[in-house]
């Protein structure tokens, strides 16, 4: 990497680089663009991560770390630290900075056999010798951590007691870091040894077998703290940046359920049982407020080095919590079964908004409830558009009038598109313009209504009712996959749960269900054959669609997509691109919604920082409404993937977010 104030100073760096890479055939790609840079620099700072995710029990240690010696000492002193790792037999990683040479080496260990952890000691002095007899240093970067002992024979008999003494001057007492570098002066004291402290290996160890198998995901946790993280432009851990507390973080979480199922293994070595829950309910309690504090955003399972993923340990401990320590309350009933009173409420929206109405749906204790529409209806919606429900079986509600298929005798290109309670219950326009781009690119679109995906009941921790929803979906789809037709999601938070939990969970599905985005990018050429075809003249030749096509267009991905799809808001923008928008994406962190989690009273002071902080600056000077086309030719029009995201901010900023399929198909109507 090269960086001078002067760009023909950079060039001319540059220019005899590749001259001398060329002359020895080298291959090699140069990158200029900052952005591109940015990302090459966050693989190396993701390494640290990355190989802690290595498979098994045994992990990459950090204790024969930033080892440093003269980097023309360099080569000899790696080839004989790989000797020595190999001798033991040992996998290990390695990397670090050949300018300085310095050197990063992580040897993979099991830290909870007894074995592997004696060798700390045994590695760490042959280490020490090889460092010594190549004029380096054990520690040449970051903190010397529990290697205290070693600074005695890295100063000299002449200097260590005058460090001796400076530590008395201001430490006298032995209080900040008692014996970890040095102690003060004349005291009887002894510095920590390497292999005399407490290692997260034995701790875990005292977690047993069986509990470490169902809760895999909390040993994954290996304390890198990268999770207080306080950017808000990041994604990771939204309640973390709320609250500032580290209980309240990945890691803290991780933790404090690691210390629950050791308080477990300590009265039983099988799966939980009320008998042996009666010593370990404060603890269980603890957990309990940690977790409701997560918003399920899965932030922490994108950005996590070691991808631990919180939402998925919450489920887990909610179904064992109210198994063993208490029962659900109405309120938590109410949460868990969202999906189905949205199905009641599209059956009977009169009960439905009477009840929203006259505030009894608060005292379940949730706040912001949506109405719906008395107007239409989705399946109104739907037969006005001629797109046909696709139902599988034989159940018939005479109501909604199915109409059965078979996957072989659906029309030209068919494409299942899958309706999710909210989505097309609460906000069916992103699903009619789903549906109608999709006509537009030649396919014919079967909806499969609305019906309880599992959503509510994983993040209650209901698991059973979860794997019922996921084995309905899976046998709904079955014959659809058996047959190669593609099947669409429109919600991304619903759709990634059928890649990711369903699977975690035990039921996969038999193919997989493509983001809108993912299946639109695929067609980007299409979609320039049908702008050529005269759509575009059309736009043209309108005014209303020349003012809205004259904004600046800016994409607010979800953060649950961002954590686990994040290529999608760059497929948005080819799609925008191919008809001939601009679409900027902006990084933004979660809204504060986050499912039910923004309904919730004991939340709402969380959701509205997390908004204001994230996403209110974003409507500062935006009063319009979204839904039409703003007065402002000037202005930026924003657009929300996520279907909370856009309930947020018609809640707390008076914003209707249009989704970018509507805004999409507005350029072809």
């Amino acid at each position: 990497e090269f960086a001078e104030d002067d760009a023909s100073i950079l060039e001319n760096k540059l220019i005899k680089l590749q001259h001398a890479l060329d002359a020895r055939g080298s291959r090699y790609v140069v990158i200029k663009k900052s952005e591109h840079i940015a990302q090459l620099w966050s693989i190396r700072s993701l390494a640290v991560g990355l190989v802690g995710k290595l498979a098994g029990i045994a992990k990459p240690v950090a204790f024969v770390e930033d080892a440093i010696v003269p980097p023309h000492n360099l080569y000899n002193f790696v080839a004989d630290f790989k000797i020595l790792l190999e001798k033991y037999g040992l996998n290990y990683a390695m990397y670090g900075h050949l300018d300085v040479g310095c050197i990063h080496v992580r040897p993979a260990l099991n830290m909870q056999d007894q074995t592997d952890r004696l060798q700390i000691r045994t590695l760490t002095d042959e280490v020490m010798l090889l460092v010594e007899r190549y004029q380096g240093l054990l520690w040449g970067e970051h903190g010397k951590g529990v290697r205290g002992e070693f600074v005695e024979r890295v100063f000299g008999s002449i200097l260590y007691p005058i460090l001796q003494k400076i530590k008395t001057l201001f430490d006298p007492e032995n209080r900040l870091n008692p014996s970890k570098l040095v102690t003060p002066y004349k005291k009887t004291l002894t510095v920590l040894k390497i292999d005399d402290v407490t290692m997260r290996g034995m701790l875990d160890e005292g977690i047993s077998k069986a509990f470490q198998e169902q809760y895999s995901g909390a040993l994954l946790c290996n304390g890198n703290a990268a999770c207080f993280n306080r950017e808000l432009s990041n994604i990771m851990c939204p309640s973390y940046k709320a609250t500032g507390e580290r209980i309240h973080s990945p890691k803290g979480r991780a933790m404090l359920l690691k210390e629950w199922l050791r308080s477990r293994s300590e009265n039983t070595t099988k799966i939980p049982t009320k008998a042996s829950a009666t010593n370990t309910s404060e603890l269980a309690a603890a957990t309990f407020s940690a977790m409701q504090g997560c918003l399920g955003c899965k932030g922490c399972s994108g950005q996590c080095p070691t991808q631990v993923s919180i939402p998925d340990l919450r489920s887990k401990f909610l179904d064992d919590y109210h198994k063993l320590y208490r029962k659900r309350n109405l309120k938590e009933y109410v949460c868990a079964y969202l999906e189905n009173l949205l199905s009641f409420a599209a059956w009977q929206p009169k009960v439905w908004n009477f009840i929203v109405k006259h505030r009894l749906m608060p005292s379940f204790g949730m706040q912001h409830i949506p109405q719906l529409s008395l107007d239409t209806t989705l399946h109104k919606e739907l037969a006005k558009h001629n797109i046909q429900i696709y139902k599988y079986n034989k159940m018939n509600l005479s109501v909604l009038k199915y109409q059965l298929f078979k996957p072989q005798l659906l029309e030209t290109n068919p494409i299942i598109v899958i309706a999710d309670v909210f989505t097309g219950f609460l906000n069916h326009d992103v699903l009619i313009s789903s549906c109608n781009l999709l006509k537009l690119l030649g396919y014919t679109p079967y909806v499969l209504y609305p019906q309880v995906s599992g959503k509510a009941f994983l993040v209650a921790g209901l698991l059973n009712k979860f794997k019922q929803c996921a084995q309905k979906l899976q046998q709904q789809l079955h014959d659809i996959f058996a047959n190669n037709i593609p099947v669409v999601g429109i919600e991304n938070s619903v759709t990634l749960m059928y890649r990711d939990e369903y699977k975690k969970f035990g039921v996969p599905l038999s193919g997989s269900v493509y983001t809108l985005a993912e299946f639109l990018v695929q067609h980007v050429d299409k979609f320039k054959e049908v702008l050529k075809d005269g759509v575009k003249n059309k736009v043209k030749n309108n005014s209303e669609h020349n003012l809205e096509y004259n904004l600046e267009y800016q994409l607010l991905p979800h953060c649950t997509e961002q954590a686990q799809c994040p290529s999608d808001a760059k497929n948005w923008q080819s799609v925008f691109a191919a008809c001939g928008i601009k679409l900027l994406i902006v990084n933004v962190g979660c809204c504060g919604m986050a499912g039910t989690y923004g309904h919730m009273p004991e939340h709402q002071a969380t959701s509205q920082w997390l908004f204001d902080k994230h996403w209110r600056s974003k409507f500062m000077q935006q009063s319009e409404v979204y839904s039409t086309v703003p007065s402002n030719p000037q202005g930026k029009l924003y657009l929300a993937t996520g279907y909370s995201c856009r309930s947020q901010a018609k809640i707390l900023a008076g914003v209707e977010l249009l989704h970018p399929v509507q805004s999409l198909f507005r350029r072809f109507e």
